[in-house]
């Protein structure tokens, strides 16, 4: 056990000893909560597109299209 050490915590130290062995990485904070909102699940895929790929605001039309 982990004393006061969360998951969101140990998952981002994880990420962080490795993501620079890809060519792209990104950390989606809070993935439970926004894909239970409405449209929660395109917002995810708008925001991991637009940081992976370096461009601006992406627009997927649903969770199926992204």
């Amino acid at each position: 056990r982990l004393g006061g050490m969360g998951k969101t915590t140990l998952a981002k130290a994880l990420y962080n000893s490795i993501c620079d062995r890809f060519e792209c990485a990104c950390f989606l904070f809070n993935v439970r909560k926004i894909s239970d909102q409405e449209e929660g699940l395109v917002r995810l895929q708008e925001t991991l597109l637009s940081k992976l790929l370096g461009e601006g605001e992406i627009k997927a039309r649903s969770a199926e299209e992204g």
